[in-house]
């Protein structure tokens, strides 16, 4: 189902297109990407998928919801 990690790196917050990104399945590679991404842009993102979990409650009507909380109230 993908890759486990993806990091991106951007110039500015307020655009929503990466000038860089890259997808990897291996933590070193990764942890070396972040650190070349860092030396030459202000702004990178990691993100780790690390699976997920099936959940009857979050499927209401055909919509997914995302955040767990709702329904915990």
């Amino acid at each position: 189902m993908g890759q486990k990690y993806y990091i991106e790196a951007r110039l500015s917050g307020y655009c929503g297109m990466a000038q860089e990104s890259r997808s990897t399945k291996h933590f070193v590679a990764a942890l070396i990407t972040v650190i070349k991404y860092r030396l030459k842009y202000p702004i990178v993102n990691l993100n780790i998928r690390n699976g997920y979990k099936t959940c009857d409650k979050c499927n209401e009507g055909g919509k997914l919801l995302c955040n767990p909380e709702m329904h915990s109230k």
